[in-house]
């Protein structure tokens, strides 16, 4: 009796799990599986409204935890692929391009990685609009709040109020595209010995499967069109702010300009 008694009291006690520590780990549980379905929801084009405001106050969450897949990228309706071309100029004065991401990045999983940058910085360029846009777009809300101010104060009062959560939630994905671009710049110019790096996002269209069945290659300017290329700006080493125009180009688009008059 004793034994078993001694045998019974040396094993190990189970934790035990009152009803408070379940209904929290519970809790815990079922909003994160919330955000991870909250995140494909959120990125498909299009998005639902509700999915996109309801990210927006989660985002630090699924953000920090990587959560913010592409899941557009993959069947059944895959879209066009994106690729970061640039080019470097090296201390010695020549001239080094490339782009991302390449084919012959290898390991396989350091190649997924720089295709999702690529991505990424596209998901941030399609997200803002240039001063030009932005303006326009600001001028155009301003005019329908004073329109608003005399037959409706209310509903100008909450324009405005929308206009100004989406006027910084703007400058927020501004800031960070351009601190996304000025990492990716400074990794090249470390890797490169570079001083300067222009960097520029194509857009890659899906060919027709006819158009492959006939040779055609993927690299055709054809499936790149101009009008969905866009510059990301230029990159300094002794900089750690972005340049729209790099000096050396102004000052050759000014003598280019000048020749022509």
């Amino acid at each position: 009796m004793i034994d078993g008694e001694s045998e019974s009291a040396a094993q190990p006690q189970r934790p035990v799990w009152t009803s408070t520590r379940r209904f929290w780990v519970s809790l815990i549980l079922v909003f994160h599986l919330f955000c991870v379905a909250l995140a494909p929801l959120a990125v498909v084009d299009p998005a639902p409204g509700l999915a996109i405001s309801t990210q927006r106050v989660l985002s630090p969450y699924s953000e920090s935890l990587f959560l913010m897949h592409g899941y557009r990228f993959f069947a059944p309706e895959p879209g066009p692929s994106h690729i970061v071309h640039y080019r470097v100029t090296t201390q010695s004065g020549e001239t080094v391009e490339g782009k991302f991401p390449e084919r012959g990045i290898w390991p396989r999983l350091m190649y997924h990685r720089w295709f999702m940058l690529s991505e990424s910085m596209f998901q941030h360029v399609s997200e803002t609009l240039d001063e030009t846009q932005l303006a326009e777009w600001q001028t155009q809300i301003n005019e329908q709040i004073a329109g608003l101010q005399t037959t409706n104060p209310r509903a100008a009062q909450a324009l405005q109020s929308q206009l100004n959560r989406e006027l910084q939630q703007h400058e927020r994905i501004s800031q960070m595209r351009d601190r996304l671009v000025v990492s990716i710049g400074k990794t090249l110019l470390r890797k490169h010995d570079g001083v300067s790096v222009d960097l520029k996002l194509v857009t890659r269209l899906i060919p027709p499967p006819q158009d492959i069945a006939m040779g055609a290659k993927l690299d055709n300017e054809i499936y790149m069109p101009a009008d969905l290329t866009y510059s990301l700006g230029v990159v300094y080493s002794d900089s750690d702010q972005l340049e729209s125009i790099a000096p050396q180009e102004s000052d050759e688009e000014q003598g280019s300009g000048e020749s022509a008059n």
